[in-house]
C-alpha cells in the first residue's frame, strides 16, 4: 500500500487472476474507480454472507440430532466441531471484508 512505483494495471491483473478481493478494491480506488471498488467489496461481501449461511443451515441439523451409541457420538462431535470450525472460519471471512468495506 505505501509503495507508488508499482503499475497498478498490471497489479490488479494479479489480485484478479488470484481472486484477491480487497488488494483488488484497493487497486481500483487508486486508479480512480471508486465505484468499482465498491461494488465489488459488496459483491465480496454477499457471497461471503451466503456461505456463512450456508454453513450455519449445516450445522443446525447436526447439532439437533439425537445419538444412539457411543461410537456415533464421538464421530457427531468430530462432525460438528468441523462445522463450527467452517462457521468460524466463514466469519472472519464475512468480518474482513465488511472492515475492508467501511474503511
Amino acid at each position: 500500500m505505501t509503495h507508488n512505483t508499482y503499475r497498478a494495471d498490471e497489479c490488479l491483473k494479479l489480485c484478479q487472476a488470484q481472486e484477491i478481493a480487497d488488494a483488488s478494491a484497493y487497486v481500483l480506488e487508486r486508479m480512480g474507480n471508486v465505484f468499482s471498488a465498491l461494488q465489488l467489496l459488496l459483491q465480496t461481501l454477499e457471497s461471503r454472507l451466503m456461505a456463512l449461511k450456508r454453513v450455519v443451515r449445516g450445522i443446525i441439523p447436526t447439532l439437533s440430532k439425537g445419538s444412539t451409541g457411543w461410537s456415533h457420538r464421538v464421530v457427531q462431535q468430530k462432525e460438528d466441531k468441523v462445522a463450527l470450525l467452517k462457521k468460524q472460519s466463514e466469519i472472519q471471512k464475512v468480518t474482513h471484508i465488511l472492515t475492508i468495506a467501511l474503511c
